[in-house]
């Protein structure tokens, strides 16, 4: 399969993960808020970097944070973010139940990316709030997963 964009769609906005070339086991490409509330905000798409591994960690924080809204009903989880401080998300509460035996519901999400450099002090961490469907963070998560694990078995293959 190409990979050439993950995207989550939330209310308020839209996040866009695309891939570039790996780089010694780190993901490498763009990634872009996008919002019909603020067309003329920029910038918008920023280059970004991290381990696979945070991919992975993104995924197990949304699933887990599914789980405790079952669980109890009403969980607002601690913001998650990359190893390199880039990407944050926080999920917030909502209400998911089972409709003829498939979750449904939706939930409240944040997510705030760094657009800037680090080097000289010149970013802002720009993002969004809005509910997203539970269905579709879990079709996010899905294609998250599958890409990661893609490139981690042509990086098997490319040492192995």
């Amino acid at each position: 399969m190409n990979y050439t964009e993950i995207k989550l769609k939330a209310d308020a906005f839209t996040l866009s993960i695309k891939p570039g070339q790996p780089l010694n086991g780190w993901f490498t490409g763009t990634i872009s808020l996008d919002s019909t509330y603020l067309q003329n905000c920029a910038p918008r798409d920023e280059l970004f970097y991290c381990p696979f591994e945070d991919w992975l960690e993104l995924c197990d924080y949304i699933e887990s944070h599914i789980n405790k809204l079952l669980e109890l009903g009403h969980f607002e989880s601690q913001t998650w973010v990359t190893s390199d401080l880039m990407l944050q998300a926080t999920c917030l509460t909502g209400e998911l139940y089972y409709e003829y035996n498939e979750l449904a519901g939706r939930f409240v999400i944040r997510i705030m990316v760094k657009f800037g450099s680090d080097e000289d002090a010149n970013y802002a961490n720009i993002g969004f709030e809005g509910g997203v469907e539970v269905s579709e963070v879990i079709a996010f998560c899905q294609a998250l997963r599958e890409y990661v694990n893609s490139q981690k078995e042509v990086l098997v293959g490319v040492s192995g």
